[in-house]
């Protein structure tokens, strides 16, 4: 089976494991009495469950398809630098998104106050960095990247954006996720957008740590830190801007262009350490169609003359990995799968 149909069935597959099995948890969890903490996990235990059938299905060796290649230190450091330079994007969408949508996060998380911080942890930012980022940048942008980069870098975020099946983490995990698809390509590892997204996720678990410490310090009124807990859990929306929180807006936005063009900065020399700087540059370039047709030409006058036996397909040696040229041609990233796979999460998101 061609690469890309069978990771957009492996999509499709996860949307419907995803759905179907989070509306019959969320009935079962209504008559079977059951910890808060599961019914939080529910999600990841799904994913990782539909990876396991993925890989025992197709018989996929892990190593290939998760591009398993490690860091150094300094390449690590930076990775770092780079997610708290995309931070104040996050975080600038994350606030904008929230004048017209409910902010599903925090209610989660100001739910999970009395767990140990290292569970929080744990759940919250080390399970979905590994599996999440494993179905997106690891399946799913593998397979895309060979017909056309720039699509799968989109693709992969607004997937990535999707499966958090809600409006307001959907716009700032969209682009987010653009950030660790780049950074993907830029080191050829994986590991790249699985610390990076530890680091957006535990942010998030060590603020909510911090509540809690000052809480128990009792300098902070217990009257007050109840009413501010009871909005977050009711998801109250943020007020219409007044003229202040318009320019305060406006301040936040240049900070964040400051912030992202470093970024941008960063990827560069990332790029440049791991000799990746052309694998970048192939987001700008036209996907080409000559050299798949010279090759079928030349094929066809060889065959013509009799030199050589007429073969199924053509192969092309790129970066150590045969590439199927003619088969890559006819494949399409957004096939009925896909497209089935994203109507069912916009549906399911809607109706929510």
């Amino acid at each position: 089976m061609k690469q890309i149909r069978k990771a957009n069935l492996f999509l499709l597959f996860v949307i419907c494991v995803f759905v179907g099995g989070s509306f019959g948890l969320a009935w079962l969890f209504k008559r079977v009495d059951v910890s808060y903490n599961l019914s939080v996990m529910s999600g990841q235990i799904l994913i990782g469950f539909s990876l396991i059938i993925y890989l025992l299905v197709t018989k996929t060796n892990p190593i290939k398809v998760f591009r398993d290649s490690r860091l150094g230190i300094v390449d690590i450091l930076l990775v770092v630098l780079l997610m708290f330079l995309m931070l104040p994007m996050v975080y600038f969408i994350n606030y904008l998104s929230m004048f017209f949508t409910e902010n599903t996060t925090a209610a989660t998380i100001s739910g999970m106050m009395d767990n140990p911080y290292m569970l929080n942890l744990l759940m919250l930012a080390v399970t979905p960095a590994i599996l999440e980022e494993l179905v997106c940048r690891g399946v799913l942008f593998h397979a895309y990247k060979k017909k056309n980069l720039l699509a799968a870098i989109l693709l992969t975020a607004f997937i990535f954006g999707l499966l958090h099946m809600n409006l307001n983490q959907m716009l700032y995990a969209g682009v987010i996720g653009i950030a660790f698809a780049v950074a993907v390509e830029a080191t050829g590892s994986i590991y790249s957008s699985m610390i990076m997204h530890f680091i957006m996720n535990s942010i998030s678990v060590t603020a909510l740590a911090f509540l809690k410490f000052v809480k128990n310090l009792g300098i902070y009124p217990e009257e007050m830190f109840e009413a501010e807990m009871q909005q977050v859990q009711a998801g109250v929306e943020v007020a219409m801007p007044t003229i202040m929180t318009v320019a305060l807006i406006l301040v936040a936005f240049m900070v964040v262009v400051a912030s992202t063009a470093l970024a941008v900065g960063v990827i560069i020399l990332l790029a440049k350490r791991s000799g990746r700087t052309e694998n970048l540059k192939e987001m700008f370039k036209k996907p080409s169609k000559s050299k798949r047709r010279s090759l079928q030409q030349i094929k066809a006058q060889l065959e013509a003359v009799g030199e050589i036996p007429v073969t199924e397909e053509i192969a092309t040696e790129s970066e150590g990995e045969t590439e199927i040229v003619c088969d890559e041609a006819e494949e399409r990233i957004m096939d009925i799968p896909f497209k089935l796979a994203v109507v069912i999460a916009l549906a399911v998101m809607i109706w929510l």
